[in-house]
């Protein structure tokens, strides 16, 4: 019984930080309310504040929650070899929302840059998740320099490559004249082995 009433509490976190984050992208940090929030949870005021603290708080945990659970999953694939095309794929594709309103992820880490800015608990959240990405995308272009497949040249432009992209798609996503369909992470991720001359496992 006990394993049921953790897990339907982490479910019931886990939704109300998805609706957070709609209406956050939507209609900013700043602006939304914890009742807003509340009400499009369909829960209490009570009921939202046993899960977070404050707004910094349920903001603070998205940031580790959510996104820090990519990093660790991008670190274990990194660690188990998982090939470089696929890891290429799995960064880009976290920043795609295809089912959802594009302008869902970009209009988010607008605002979140926004708020992190008056925010010095935020700003370091936001800090330390940036250096944790590019720590890891710095690791995965040193392990394939290791293995011979990328020069060294290659491998610092593929740090600038990768970064821009992302930069990219957090900025555009939400064009309407700009398309990011199911095949844009492959289709980037193929683009950059090209850039780099790749010569890893399925490029000899």
């Amino acid at each position: 019984m006990r394993k049921k009433n953790v897990k339907n509490t982490e479910n019931k976190k886990e939704e109300i930080m998805r609706q957070a984050f709609r209406l956050m992208a939507r209609k900013g940090i700043k602006e939304i309310s914890m009742r807003e929030i509340a009400d499009a949870c369909g829960v209490t005021k009570p009921v939202l504040y046993y899960y977070f603290k404050d707004k910094e708080d349920l903001c603070s945990q998205m940031i580790c929650g959510e996104m820090g659970s990519s990093q660790k999953i991008l670190e274990q694939y990194i660690n188990e070899g998982e090939s470089f095309e696929e890891i290429l794929c799995f960064i880009l594709s976290g920043y795609i929302c295809i089912d959802e309103d594009p302008l869902l992820m970009t209009g988010f880490f607008i605002h979140l840059n926004s708020f992190a800015a008056a925010s010095p608990v935020m700003a370091k959240h936001l800090e330390d998740f940036q250096r944790t990405s590019f720590n890891l995308f710095k690791k995965m272009l040193d392990e394939q320099y290791k293995k011979g497949y990328i020069t060294a040249k290659a491998r610092d432009m593929g740090l600038h490559l990768i970064l821009a992209n992302v930069a990219h798609l957090v900025l555009h996503g939400g064009s309407k004249d700009l398309k990011f369909n199911s095949d844009y992470a492959r289709d980037m991720a193929r683009m950059i082995l090209c850039a780099l001359q790749y010569k890893g496992e399925n490029n000899k």
